[in-house]
């Protein structure tokens, strides 16, 4: 896990090559769990507004389990 935007952070081409390589191994489809593609604000507000929450987590976790 990192934190990057969702296009061009490094955990988008280690699921490009895992889903090209190990697709039918899979047990769930890939999922990318990023913020927006705009800057992070400096304002605590607004970056806590863009930043996933805990939340958003734990329900992109429930849902692959759930698969």
């Amino acid at each position: 896990m990192h934190e990057n935007t969702l296009t061009g952070g490094f955990g988008a081409e280690i699921s490009a090559v895992i889903a090209a390589e190990a697709f039918t191994d899979l047990d769930a489809p890939i999922q990318l769990l990023a913020t927006s593609d705009i800057p992070i604000p400096y304002n605590v507000a607004l970056m806590d507004s863009v930043i996933l929450s805990t939340e958003k987590i734990k329900s992109a976790i429930n849902d692959l389990l759930n698969f």
